[in-house]
C-alpha cells in the first residue's frame, strides 16, 4: 500500500510537470478529461479530442473510426485508448483507460427461507462490489435496506428484490421468504389504556383458522393462565403485558398487548386570591395541587365554561392557554369553569364557580343638565342592585359627596363622576353640568374720551335679552347700544336678562374723561457750559391731566426751528451761549381722539465755567513716579478762566476724607502709604461744578537692621545703623552693649565700631534702638550684631 501511494505521488508530480511542459509547447486533450472511465457491458462511449489536428486513434477494433476528433468506442474488456495528433508541427499523444464494469449479484438465505411468522431470516447479497451500491425492495420488514446482509422479518410471504449499481451499471436478483400460514393477532392493538380503578378490560384475539384450539393467554406478572379461548377479561392494578400463544406444528405464534394503567392527580380547584365575590376585570388564578410532570407524561387539560340554562355562554377572559393545569383569567361574569383532564385511559373533570359582580348601569338625570351662572341643579343617579358606598367627584359645588342625589352649584361647566361600590367592586358614570352663557354684554376696550366727547357703552344686542342702564341708582336707558357724553369720569351699570333661559348678567363700566389743559410752561432754563450731559429742561402742564387711563402725551422740542427731541425732558449738550427753545405739547386718548395741542417758548441761559487742565503735584515727579511715605505733597487744579472771571469755590478730599482747610485751588499734605486719591470739586454760580480726581502710589517706609558690620575704613558697611529706603525715617536713639553689659555706644548717628577712640574688639554686641517713622510713629528694636574686621 505504501509503495502504491509513493508511485501515485510520483506519477502526479510527473503529470504536473508534463502538463506544464505541454502548456508551454501545446498539447492535445481527450474528453472526458479523466484518466479512467467506466463502461457497462454492451454499451458505448463517445470520446472527443481537442488542441491539434490530423488525429489517429487506436486500437481500431473497438472504435467506429480511427481518425477525426470524435469517435465512439464499444469495449468488451478493459482497454487503453490512444490518440495522436499534430500541434505546432509536433506529434503529441493523449490516453484514456476504459474499464468495463460487470456487476454480479446473487441472493441467498443463510437460514431457511420458509419460516414461522415472527422468525427472522438472514438474507445475503453475494456481489463483486464489496457490498457497496446495493438497495433492497420492499423495505418493510428489513433492518437495513442498503446493506449486503439484511435481516428480514415479514408479516406475510414476501419476495425481496436487490439491485447492485456500480457506476451506473446495474444487476438485480430476487428471493422469496415464505411464512407458514399459522397466525394469531390480538385485536385490541399493541396498547390498551385504562384508568386505575376502572372496570374489567376485555382482550380478544383472532386466528387464521377461526378456532381457539391451541391458544393460551398468559401475563408477564403471571397473574393469569387461560387456554383454548379467544377472549379474556383482565383487571390489572398496574401496567401489565399480556401474551396470547398459538401452537400449531411446526410453529408457535405469540402476540402481546400492554394494558397501561393510568391515574390522575387531585382535581380540586381553588381560587387565588380567595374572596367572597370578585369585581369585574380582576385577575385571578385558578389552581390545583402541583403534581410531578414525570409521573403523568401524557396528561392533557382543557378549560371551558359551563353553558347557562338558556344555552348562552357566560363571559370569561383566559389570560393563559386553556391547556394548562392552572389558569390565570380576568373576570367578566359569574361563571362555572370546568377543567377536563385526560391521561391516556383516565378522564376526569373538575369545576369551580367564580362569582363576579358586574358593573352597574348608572343613569344620571336630568338631561340636559344646564344651569345659569351661580345657579344650582339636582343630579339624580339611578341604578339596580345593592350598594355599600357612593362617592361623587369633584367635590367643589356639591351639596353632598356620598348621596345618590346631590345638588350641584358649578362655577363653570363641569363633569361630575359618581362611583358606586358593592362589596368593594366599583361602578361609575358621569354627567356634565353645563353652565349656560350669561346674557351678552360687550363693553368697549377703549373707555377714555376727551372732555366733551361721546362713547357707545355696549357692543352687544342679543335677541331675547332685555337691557337696563342705570347711573347713580337711576335708570337712564333701555337701549343696549346706549351712548353717553360724560363731563367727568363716570361709572354706568348695565343689567341684561335672558327671558328664554332666565340667566342674568350685569356689569359696571367706567368712562374716563381727559380734562382740558389750559397752558404749558418750560422749566429749568439755566444750564452750565461744562455740563455735557445735563437735561434740565422740562414743561409744566396746567392743569395736569393726571393719571387718566389710556391718556397719551407727546413732546416736540425745537431749537432754531429744528426738532431735537420728543422726550418729556430735553438734554442740551455742548451749549455755549444763550439759546431760544420751543416745545409743542400734544395730549389725547391712545387709539382715540387728540384732545389738545399747546406750545411755549423760552430762552436757555448758559452759565460760563472754567476749562480744567487736570490736577498737578509739587514736586512734579509725584504725579508720574509716586512718593515715599512722609513726603510733603502739594496738589492743585489748573483752570482756564473765561472772561470775565467766574467766582469759584474749591472742595478737596483725600481718599474720600475732607482734610479741613480746602477752599483754595491747592492743598498741602504728607504722603501716606498705599494709594492716595485726590479729588476736587470746583463750584461756580447756579450750582455749576467741575469735578476732577487723580490717584498716586505712595511707597510704604521699611527698615532693615544689619546683623553684622565691618568698620575697616573701606567705605562699605563701616557704620552700624538702620538701613532704609525712606529719607523720612529718623534714628532717635541707639545704645550698644558688650557681652558683659557695659555700654560702648549711645547716640543717634550710628556706631563706628570704636570705644573711647579705640577700635572695639571683634565680638558680638547687644543693641537697643528707637526709630521714628513718618507721621511721628516710633518703634523700639533690639538684638545682637557681629563686629568684624
Amino acid at each position: 500500500m505504501k509503495n502504491w501511494l509513493i508511485t501515485l505521488l510520483c506519477f502526479c508530480f510527473f503529470a504536473l510537470g508534463f502538463g506544464e511542459l505541454n502548456a508551454q509547447i501545446g498539447r492535445i486533450k481527450i474528453r472526458p478529461d479523466v484518466d479512467t472511465t467506466y463502461v457497462c457491458p454492451d454499451s458505448s462511449i463517445t470520446l472527443e479530442v481537442t488542441g491539434g489536428f490530423n488525429y489517429s486513434w487506436s486500437p481500431a477494433n473497438i472504435l467506429n473510426r480511427s481518425n477525426g476528433n470524435v469517435v465512439v468506442a464499444k469495449p468488451t474488456q478493459n482497454t487503453r485508448i490512444f490518440v495522436e495528433g499534430f500541434v505546432n508541427g509536433q506529434l503529441r499523444r493523449d490516453t484514456i483507460t476504459l474499464v468495463v464494469v460487470r456487476p454480479q449479484l446473487q441472493l441467498i438465505a443463510l437460514n431457511a427461507s420458509s419460516v414461522c411468522r415472527g422468525t427472522p431470516v438472514l438474507l445475503r447479497a453475494v456481489n463483486n462490489a464489496g457490498g457497496q451500491g446495493i438497495t433492497w425492495d420492499p423495505v418493510e420488514g428489513l433492518n437495513n435496506p442498503n446493506a449486503a446482509n439484511v435481516i428480514a422479518l415479514p408479516e406475510n410471504t414476501t419476495t425481496y428484490r436487490a439491485e447492485l449499481d456500480i457506476t451506473g451499471c446495474k444487476a438485480d436478483a430476487t428471493i422469496t421468504v415464505t411464512i407458514a400460514p399459522q397466525k394469531i393477532d390480538i385485536t385490541n392493538g399493541d396498547t390498551v389504556k385504562v384508568c386505575k380503578g376502572a372496570t374489567k378490560v376485555k382482550l380478544s384475539a383472532t386466528t387464521n383458522t377461526g378456532q381457539a384450539t391451541g391458544v393460551t393467554w398468559t401475563a408477564k406478572d403471571r397473574s393469569i393462565t387461560r387456554q383454548n379461548v379467544l377472549s379474556i377479561d383482565v383487571e390489572p392494578k398496574i401496567t401489565t403485558t399480556y401474551y396470547v400463544t398459538m401452537v400449531a406444528t411446526p410453529c408457535t405464534i405469540v402476540d402481546s398487548v400492554v394494558v397501561k394503567v393510568d391515574s390522575l392527580p387531585t382535581q380540586t380547584i381553588t381560587i387565588d386570591p380567595k374572596k367572597e365575590v370578585y369585581c369585574f376585570g380582576e385577575i385571578i388564578t385558578l389552581k390545583s395541587e402541583t403534581y410531578e410532570t414525570a409521573a403523568y407524561p401524557d396528561i392533557k387539560h382543557l378549560w371551558r365554561p359551563r353553558f347557562r340554562a338558556d344555552g348562552s355562554t357566560p363571559g370569561y377572559d383566559f389570560q393563559t392557554p386553556d391547556t394548562l393545569w392552572n389558569m390565570v383569567m380576568g373576570t367578566i361574569d359569574s361563571v362555572v369553569l370546568i377543567r377536563d383532564t385526560r391521561n391516556n385511559g383516565c378522564i376526569d373533570s373538575a369545576a369551580i364557580f367564580v362569582p363576579v359582580i358586574k358593573p352597574k348601569t348608572i343613569t344620571i338625570t336630568p338631561e340636559p343638565a344646564e344651569v345659569c351662572p351661580g345657579g344650582s341643579i339636582r343630579l339624580n343617579a339611578e341604578f339596580a342592585g345593592n350598594f355599600d358606598k357612593i362617592t361623587w367627584t369633584p367635590t367643589a359645588g356639591l351639596s353632598c359627596t356620598d348621596c345618590k342625589n346631590p345638588n350641584v352649584t358649578p362655577g363653570q361647566t363641569t363633569t361630575y363622576n359618581i362611583m358606586v361600590e358593592e362589596k368593594n367592586c366599583p361602578s361609575s358614570a358621569s354627567k356634565t353640568v353645563t353652565v349656560l352663557p350669561r346674557a351678552a354684554i360687550l363693553f368697549p376696550n377703549l373707555r377714555t374720551v376727551c372732555q366733551g366727547g361721546s362713547i357707545q357703552l355696549n357692543g352687544a344686542s342679543q335677541s331675547g335679552v332685555t337691557y337696563r342702564w342705570t347711573q347713580g341708582g337711576n335708570v337712564i336707558s333701555t337701549d343696549p347700544l346706549h351712548r353717553v357724553t360724560p363731563t367727568a369720569t363716570t361709572t354706568y351699570r348695565l343689567e341684561a336678562t335672558d327671558v328664554v333661559k332666565g340667566c342674568n348678567n350685569s356689569g359696571d363700566i367706567t368712562i374716563n374723561v381727559v380734562p382740558t389743559v389750559n397752558s404749558v410752561d418750560i422749566n429749568g432754563v439755566t444750564v452750565c457750559s461744562n455740563d455735557r450731559n445735563r437735561t434740565p429742561l422740562s414743561i409744566r402742564v396746567n392743569p395736569s391731566p393726571g393719571t387718566v387711563p389710556a391718556l397719551f402725551e407727546t413732546y416736540n422740542w425745537q431749537i432754531a426751528g429744528s426738532t431735537v427731541s420728543s422726550a418729556t425732558t430735553l438734554g442740551i449738550n455742548n451749549l455755549n451761549q444763550n439759546t431760544l427753545v420751543n416745545v409743542t405739547y400734544t395730549y389725547g386718548v391712545v387709539g382715540g381722539a387728540t384732545c389738545g395741542r399747546l406750545t411755549d417758548t423760552a430762552t436757555v441761559k448758559v452759565i460760563q465755567m472754567p476749562t480744567e487742565n487736570g490736577i498737578f503735584f509739587a514736586p512734579d515727579s509725584v504725579g508720574t513716579r509716586g512718593a515715599q511715605e512722609g513726603d510733603p505733597l502739594t496738589a492743585g487744579i489748573l483752570l482756564v478762566q473765561p472772561q470775565p472771571p467766574v467766582a469759584l469755590t474749591y472742595n478737596w478730599t483725600i481718599n474720600g476724607n475732607n482734610p479741613g482747610n480746602n477752599t483754595n485751588p491747592t492743598i498741602v499734605t504728607r504722603a501716606s502709604p498705599g494709594a492716595m486719591t485726590f479729588k476736587v470739586v470746583v463750584t461756580g454760580p447756579n450750582g455749576c461744578a467741575i469735578t476732577k480726581e487723580l490717584t498716586i502710589n505712595v511707597v510704604p517706609a521699611s527698615v532693615t537692621i544689619p546683623n553684622a558690620f565691618s568698620p575697616n575704613g573701606d567705605g562699605a558697611n563701616d557704620i552700624f545703623r538702620p538701613v532704609t529706603n525712606n529719607k523720612n525715617i529718623r534714628l532717635v536713639e541707639l545704645k550698644v552693649f558688650n557681652r558683659w553689659g557695659k555700654m560702648v555706644y549711645n547716640g543717634n548717628t550710628g556706631w563706628n565700631g570704636n570705644v573711647g577712640g579705640n577700635p572695639a574688639p571683634i565680638d558680638v554686641y547687644i543693641y537697643n534702638m528707637v526709630i521714628e517713622f513718618p507721621g511721628g510713629r516710633r518703634e523700639t528694636r533690639s538684638g545682637d550684631v557681629a563686629l568684624l574686621r
